[in-house]
């Protein structure tokens, strides 16, 4: 009896530890692959509807340039270089990119390694969220004043530089999407290293898993690589110049007739 009753508690005492995540943290602050995915893929949807909405505008002002656009009215060229910017933006950088990687790769991959999960079920879950508050800040400059960014997707300057507040917004926001994708790059490279099933040799897996591990691999390199000046470069600009001796002839002969004329200098 005494051995029951021992059981039951801990039995009881095992459950009352180890209880069910709630809809809060199964659904949405969830660490499993499989939910991550449809969170990229749901939202990527909503930002669908954004990019599409905003093409729209697009074309309304391409097709009557002088008819105001509904809700947004008058649209002049600062207004449509900010629409293409935008719909250029949330297209491919909340729609494309986390569709084909955050969705697709975290539904599939760990199901074709026979892995149980992600190698870092947290560092997904932060990955994902990222994503959405990126995406508020860069539509936060709509509601700032100059309007959001209007420099184009690759933001090139000299319109990058004059731009308005919207613009900070649209740095900040892609800073933060780039580290949503440095995270899942560094997640997908060590699950699918290091979590295959015994027998999934590399030579085994399907192409979906090798494109999703080359685009993490190529993204993690791009990222963590900065532009440095090349060895001739650097020692150019940081030499002196030197004066040839034609120059330095020159610049005596003009010192001896008097001239003010002062040499170049030489190290």
């Amino acid at each position: 009896m005494s051995t029951t009753t021992t059981a039951h508690g801990a039995e009881a005492a095992h459950e009352e530890h180890h209880h069910e995540p709630g809809l809060i943290g199964r659904y949405i602050f969830s660490r499993d692959h499989k939910v991550i995915g449809m969170q990229f893929l749901f939202t990527s949807l909503f930002f669908l509807i954004i990019g599409g909405l905003l093409a729209m505008a697009v074309r309304w002002r391409i097709a009557w340039p002088t008819t105001p656009v509904p809700i947004l009215g008058e649209v002049n060229g600062e207004k449509y270089a900010t629409l293409v910017t935008m719909h250029a933006s949330v297209m491919i950088f909340f729609v494309i990119i986390p569709v084909l990687v955050g969705a697709f790769g975290n539904f599939v991959v760990p199901l074709h390694i026979g892995a149980r999960d992600m190698a870092f079920p947290f560092l997904n879950g932060l990955s994902y969220w990222l994503m959405p508050l990126a995406g508020i800040i860069m539509m936060l400059g709509f509601w700032l004043e100059g309007g959001a960014a209007g420099a184009g997707w690759t933001s090139y300057p000299p319109l990058s530089v004059i731009a308005s507040n919207g613009q900070t917004c649209w740095i900040i926001s892609l800073i933060m999407v780039g580290s949503s994708s440095i995270m899942g790059a560094v997640n997908y490279i060590t699950t699918i290293v290091k979590m295959r099933a015994p027998g999934m040799t590399f030579h085994r897996m399907s192409l979906t898993v090798w494109s999703v591990f080359i685009t993490s691999a190529w993204c993690s390199s791009a990222r963590r690589s900065s532009p440095r000046p090349s060895s001739c470069s650097s020692s150019t600009a940081t030499r002196a110049p030197r004066s040839s001796p034609t120059t330095g002839s020159r610049s005596s002969t003009s010192t001896s007739s008097g001239s003010t004329r002062t040499p170049p200098f030489t190290s």
